[in-house]
């Protein structure tokens, strides 16, 4: 299951995580804000108790039985096509950084210009497999627009794959939309 890049972990140690994030999904819960996810959760049999969500082991074990062992994120250069589930470790640039350290001016906040150096440095790097979304949060990008103009810095500045923008149902829509515009149907 684990590979050479997290041995540090024993078979015990993994199974210990297992067991108390387990315990903390049963006895804890997850919060979920969302009126709709709430609803398909208590379809499925979920306990719930006003925004959280409850989960059993057997619905967590059941529920990653359900999903593919691996699944391919699709770039603009096919070569450069991330398989996640092959064993090996997918690595991508740190989420959501409020402010850069500029060597010059010492800490400010990231513009869209630094959005687009960052994804044009993340497609250079060779051990970077994909580009994150929310690498920082560009001060002057307008707020409803955020999201769209780093998708476009993605599409334009790297041919890695991406992450798709988290920003609620209209954030997924939009990232589905660009996506069908940069690889088609």
């Amino acid at each position: 299951m684990l590979r050479n890049w997290c041995e540090f972990l024993s078979p015990e140690d993994v199974e210990e995580i297992h067991k108390t994030s387990m315990r903390v999904m049963a006895n804890v819960g997850v919060k979920f804000p969302h009126d709709e996810a709430l609803a398909v959760f208590e379809e499925h049999g979920l306990k719930t108790d006003g925004e959280k969500i409850f989960f059993e082991e057997r619905q967590v074990m059941d529920a990653l039985a359900s999903v593919p062992k691996q699944f391919t994120i699709h770039a603009a250069n096919p070569d450069r096509n991330v398989v996640v589930g092959d064993g090996s470790a997918v690595f991508a640039p740190g989420y959501g950084a409020p402010f850069l350290v500029d060597y010059e001016i010492g800490r400010r906040k990231p513009t869209m210009d630094d959005y687009e150096d960052l994804v044009r440095l993340v497609d250079a790097l060779p051990n970077q497999d994909m580009s994150g979304h929310l690498i920082v949060e560009p001060a002057d990008a307008p707020s409803g627009a955020a999201h769209l103009l780093m998708l476009r810095a993605h599409m334009l500045r790297s041919d890695k794959p991406f992450i798709g923008s988290t920003d609620g149902d209209a954030g997924a829509r939009h990232t589905m939309e660009m996506a069908e515009i940069l690889f088609g149907e």
